[in-house]
């Protein structure tokens, strides 16, 4: 559950990492709810979007010292983004378009992404258990997407 937008101050570089290493690993998704709504909203062709909702994805995240770096893999194609959090820097979205993205660690340990490419929209993660719940909010559309630790 998502609470609050204040970015967490960590008073050192160690409660940082030890927090964000709680995503590091191999995450396979194992559901989406609202996936075709959300990517005809962001405007997504049918064909992808047929695609997509077959397609196994699949998310590395490590980190090496203050730098994390996240690898989506969707129908034979990866993504890379490399980040300092706090840090703006340019990336590519999931629909491949250049953006401008900044991601944020809150106090209740959500980690906030904010894209601006054409379509400005934002994203969360957070764990539960072995779960890695990714929230995509564009407009007044949501889509939710879980992943298993692998």
């Amino acid at each position: 559950r998502v609470h609050g937008d204040t970015p967490l101050v960590y008073s050192s570089h160690h409660q940082l990492n030890s927090t964000m290493e709680s995503f590091v690993g191999n995450w396979k998704l194992t559901k989406a709810d609202n996936l075709d709504k959300y990517l005809t909203a962001i405007g997504t062709n049918i064909v992808i979007r047929k695609m997509a909702a077959k397609a196994p994805i699949s998310t590395v995240i490590s980190m090496e010292g203050e730098v994390i770096t996240v690898k989506t893999s969707i129908m034979g194609s990866a993504t890379t983004i490399t980040f300092k959090v706090n840090e703006t820097f340019q990336g590519k979205t999931r629909g491949n378009e250049d953006s401008e993205m900044t991601i944020t660690m809150g106090e209740d340990n959500v980690w906030r992404w904010a894209e601006k490419a054409k379509k400005e929209q934002t994203l969360t993660r957070h764990i539960e258990g072995d779960t890695m719940i990714l929230t995509f909010n564009f407009n007044d559309v949501v889509c939710t997407e879980y992943y298993a630790r692998q």
